[in-house]
């Protein structure tokens, strides 16, 4: 479904029209439903990661390094999840940093690789990626371009409810999932004898959408393995 079918969906569910629900505020409603959608996809746990399918581009971010520097920006507003960081070396052969802690490291933060040199590890905290030993300056590692973030990303949102081109980045048979979730807020207010059978189709819906993307990596099965028992 595109914008304005989920619209046209959304208006009927309550009686409403683009005078008392207008695009403006359906907007609003719907990219507040899309994001809470996707951010229930994001958090399944599956082999497959879920991403928005209107995102064309490859889920990376890439960054240039700073001679003696720690910490790097992360993009917390594009990027929900981190799943790799990778550093350019001299040779531009990219390696994989592993993470840490603060707690992990066994000493205070600042003497934590202390020289500058090829970063090792990377740290998380708050919107910030801490890079142990902080680059040095293009002895062992490419300055530009040379940190490299793999991640998930939130929802590319909608920009026009009158559009016929934009969809929801997710699977088209719970595209309607958004109308129902949208009008909430005006059933409350207008439609109150409306709520109940919207949320139970939510709650219907949400269920069966996530059960969908829980087993989309049914190519890939579990190894049976043998578990040691200790006999004393």
């Amino acid at each position: 479904m595109n914008a304005s079918q989920i619209s046209t969906v959304a208006r009927n569910l309550v009686d409403a029209d683009t005078v008392s629900l207008t695009n403006a505020t359906l907007l609003i409603y719907a990219n507040n439903a899309l994001d809470e959608i996707v951010s229930k996809l994001i958090t399944i746990d599956q082999k497959w990661v879920f991403g928005d399918e209107n995102r064309t581009t490859e889920p990376t971010y890439t960054v240039s390094l700073t001679n003696g520097t720690r910490a790097y920006d992360f993009p917390s507003s594009t990027f929900v999840n981190l799943f790799q960081v990778t550093v350019l070396d001299n040779n531009a052969n990219w390696h994989t940093l592993i993470p840490i802690t603060l707690d992990e490291m066994g000493v205070p933060q600042l003497e934590f690789f202390e020289t500058n040199g090829r970063p090792q590890y990377y740290e998380k905290r708050d919107n910030f990626v801490f890079l142990y030993p902080a680059p040095d300056n293009g002895v062992s590692v490419t300055l530009t371009n040379g940190l490299r973030y793999i991640g998930q990303r939130s929802a590319s949102l909608f920009t026009d409810m009158t559009s016929t081109s934009e969809t929801p980045g997710f699977h088209i048979g719970y595209h309607q999932l958004i109308a129902y979730k949208a009008v909430i807020p005006y059933a409350l207010s207008y439609k109150p004898e409306r709520v109940g059978y919207i949320s139970s189709e939510i709650r219907r819906m949400e269920v069966e959408l996530v059960d969908f993307y829980a087993n989309k990596s049914r190519d890939q099965h579990h190894l049976l393995q043998a578990r040691r028992i200790t006999f004393r």
